[in-house]
Parts: C-alpha cells; structure tokens; sequence
C-alpha cells in the first residue's frame, strides 16, 4: 500500500509540480515507502515520477540523460528538473524483479533478453549523443577496483571463515577499463519496468556513467532478485560488450554479487531475522529472505567454480550456505 509523504516534503514537491507542471498534484503516491526517493505525483488522470537526487549534479547527469534517450522507449521522458528535483513521466508497468519472481522458468530467459536489449539500445544511443563526453567515470578513486576485488577477503574475515586465496593483482588486473563506454549503472531487476509484453524500460539514471558495457549484465544477473537459471551468459554478454570474454565477465559479476551478499548478511546479523518476501518485492527492497540469500549462496559458486580465477570462493560461499541452512 502507498504511504503518504510528511507535509514539510509533501510541500516541497508540490511547489516544485506547481512550477513545472502549472499546478499543484491531487496526490503523492509513494508506493516503495514515504522514505524513497522517487515518488508519484497525480494530476487528475495523468501520473509523473517525482525523483529528488543527492545532489544537482546528480540530478542534472539524469535530466542529461534522459534527454538524450528521448522517445527510445528505453527510460521515461524527461519532463523538466529543478534544482535536486527531477520530473519524468511515469512508466506504467511492474518492476521486472516482481515479474521474474511471479513467472514461470520457462519465462526467465525472455524476460532477462528483454532487458539487456533495452540496456544494449540505451547504450548505442548514448555513446552517438554528444552527452557521452560529459558522463564521468566511475570506479576512478584510487584503490576502487583493488577494495572491489577485495571484498571476499572481507566477507571471510568478518563471518569468521578462512581467508580464500585469491591473486587480488591478477583480478585488479583483468577488471581495469581501457575502453570507456557509457553504462546505466545499478541496472538492478528493480530498476527495470516490465511496461508491456516485450517492452521493457529503465529507471534511475542518476548514476550513469563511463565504465565497462557488461557491467550493467553483472548488476542485472549477480542481484538477488535475479533467478539463479534461466540466462545465458554468453548470448547476453553479446549484446552488451561482445569483446569481453565470459570468464572475465564472471570475475565482476561474482564481485558485485559477494559485494550485495555482504550487505545480505550485515542486515541478518544486525536484525536477527528474514524479512518478508512479498512486502519487500513489493516494495522494492534489498531480498533479505533465506531462500533468496541461499538461491544466490548458489549462484555465486557456481560461477566461481567453472572460473580458474575465481575457484577458491567456493568453498566460502559453500560454507555461508551450510551456515544458513543449519540455522533456525
């Protein structure tokens, strides 16, 4: 069930529809929770997304962005931005996170190809438009990538489990960008509209940048939300970045993946229980359930065990899952 937004935000976004759209909205929907940070505004029988950013360079990266995807059918149309404020239309649908979860595995394969043809029009348009100049780069911070290749050893350490032996160098290595191209970034299952059958849309790109193509193919396959069948690696990687090999692929995948594992893990000690599935779909949160961390418990070994660089994870991921399925 939507939430409603406290009066000061309420407010505060009213003014900002009033100034761009000519009036103040009949109602802010807030289905994911009053604490989002993108929220439904109504206008008799139209609805917008009301987005407010971090910051108005976050906000300006978006509406930058979303111009340049104009009338692709990829993501919503940019409307106006005001300040932190960005005003787009809404893509009426299901998150495809939601949508995976309710259909049948046969449908997996169709749904995931859907989405990363979206991801794969949204980057050619992106790289053509003058905007792909302005995209900044992401993971440039020195020392980025090592902390990246790093975060099994954390994983290890903090649930008291022997430190795999990884080559961190090689790993570093083999994830370091020469050939900048543009990406959604947090191209999560959450993040994509199921708007029709075949139709697919993305949402949040404020944080779209210059990186590696295929990193968008690990957000989208190494979530939780994400079904652990029903996807071929090789074909998806195609459309995304058909020069990286797969096993390269897997090395950021299974990164990203022990990276949302962590946080997983975090949120179950510091609770000390599972949270609801069908609330937490819906709402579109983190999938702190015991079936979903142990489907991606699976998932992320069994990359690593058909990957030479990757194989000692496995005996860790294997042991959080024993771990998880002792518990009670």
């Amino acid at each position: 069930m939507a939430q409603q937004l406290d009066e000061r935000r309420s407010k505060r976004l009213a003014a900002v529809c009033r100034d761009i759209l000519g009036r103040d909205p009949d109602a802010f929907e807030a289905p994911g929770g009053a604490d989002r940070k993108t929220v439904i505004a109504r206008l008799g029988m139209e609805r917008y997304a009301v987005a407010e950013r971090r910051s108005t360079s976050r906000a300006a990266l978006e509406a930058t962005v979303l111009s340049a995807l104009a009338g692709a059918g990829v993501a919503p149309e940019l409307v106006a931005r005001s300040g932190r404020v960005v005003v787009q239309s809404f893509l009426p649908g299901r998150r495809l996170s939601e949508v995976l979860d309710a259909a049948e595995p046969s449908r997996h394969a169709g749904l995931l190809w859907e989405a990363v043809e979206a991801l794969a029009r949204a980057h050619a348009i992106l790289r053509r438009h003058p905007t792909a100049e302005t995209l900044p780069k992401i993971g440039v911070r020195p020392g980025w990538v090592t902390d990246l290749a790093c975060a099994p050893l954390r994983l290890a350490e903090t649930n008291g489990l022997p430190i795999p032996n990884l080559d961190i160098e090689r790993l570093v290595d083999r994830m370091t960008v020469t050939d900048w191209a543009p990406v959604k970034w947090d191209a999560r299952p959450g993040n994509a509209i199921v708007t029709a059958p075949g139709r697919i849309g993305w949402i949040d790109w404020e944080h779209c940048g210059l990186r590696r193509p295929s990193d968008d193919l690990a957000w989208l396959l190494a979530d939780e939300w994400c079904p652990l069948a029903g996807f071929d690696e090789t074909r998806l990687l195609a459309l995304l970045y058909p020069r990286q090999t797969v096993s390269d692929w897997r090395i950021m995948a299974v990164l990203h993946g022990t990276v949302r594992l962590d946080m997983l893990l975090r949120r179950w000690v510091q609770e000390g229980r599972w949270w609801n599935h069908d609330e937490s779909l819906a709402r579109d949160r983190i999938g702190l359930t015991r079936a979903l961390v142990l489907r991606h418990l699976n998932k992320l070994r069994g990359w690593s065990e058909s990957s030479a660089d990757l194989t000692p994870l496995a005996p860790l991921f294997g042991r959080l899952s024993e771990r998880i399925e002792q518990h009670v």
